[in-house]
């Protein structure tokens, strides 16, 4: 982000003109690896029961990368070993990654995305941004927003969290609230307070491990605690990361959709993916 000086803090009023959308595969290589064992004949859902994709358990690897529902109702976590997910369910199934299924299914999701804007960013293998801006067509976003999840679901049989904002920063937290399946909106400095503040501080984008602890001794909890501490203060102890957390809890982002108009030409490499899991 650029500031015209360290203090000088944009107003959330002033950048609400664009429209972002996050896209965002719920249980992606799950859901991937379940839709692509029943297109091979497969005769149950391994969404319906106790099931991870996880990394070969002799390496370094043998984590956790992605859980179904009922895995993370016995409290299963992504990241976590998988010997630690075994003694939580006895019974679970595990099921090993395939990022070439996992670069298909991608490509299908961005596909469908490219029939709305030319502007998308590939964040990660599941999940985008789109600049919905100049492309709403006389249409709200909320109804976009529903025919894409609805056209997701329909065509590649398995879903999506959306949301809805005026910058990356907001669309990629409200995405994140209740899943699955589901569409979600920050648009207003009145719904980041409501929904966003009451949120433990390390649910904040790019806040993390490092500095939650640091954080937390200065008495603060929450995004809301961190949204009303003086920028200065923060700037003293964390340098310019005070300031960039300081604005993400206000909901101010202003930085761009980084797209290409056609499809980019990435390897999904397996230590790509298991990077963003830390």
């Amino acid at each position: 982000m650029t500031f015209t000086n360290i203090y000088s803090i944009i107003a959330l009023g002033e950048i609400m003109e664009r429209i972002i959308l996050h896209v965002d595969v719920n249980n992606a290589f799950l859901s991937w690896t379940a839709v692509h064992k029943l297109e091979c004949g497969e005769t149950f859902d391994i969404r319906t029961v106790p099931s991870i994709i996880g990394g070969d358990e002799s390496q370094r690897h043998g984590i956790v990368l992605a859980k179904s529902m009922p895995a993370k109702a016995l409290g299963i976590v992504t990241a976590e070993p998988i010997c630690y997910a075994k003694r939580k369910c006895k019974n679970l199934l595990v099921f090993p990654a395939d990022f070439s299924v996992y670069k298909k299914y991608s490509y299908d999701v961005y596909n469908i995305l490219s029939t709305y804007t030319d502007k998308i960013e590939r964040f990660s293998i599941d999940e985008c941004f789109l600049d919905m801006t100049n492309s709403l067509m006389g249409r709200g976003i909320l109804d976009i927003a529903k025919e894409i999840s609805d056209r997701i679901a329909k065509e590649l049989k398995f879903t999506v969290n959306i949301g809805v904002a005026h910058n990356k920063l907001l669309a990629k937290m409200a995405s994140d609230f209740q899943k699955p399946n589901k569409i979600h909106t920050l648009l207003s400095k009145q719904e980041v307070e409501e929904k966003m503040w009451g949120l433990p501080v390390i649910e904040l984008f790019m806040v993390g491990k490092n500095s939650i602890n640091k954080l937390n001794d200065m008495g603060i909890k929450t995004i809301g605690d961190l949204a009303k501490t003086d920028p200065k203060i923060l700037t003293k102890r964390f340098g310019k990361f005070g300031l960039m957390m300081y604005n993400y809890a206000n909901g101010i982002d202003d930085s761009e959709i980084n797209y290409q108009k056609h499809i980019p030409k990435r390897n999904w490499k397996r230590n790509n993916i298991i990077s963003r899991l830390k």
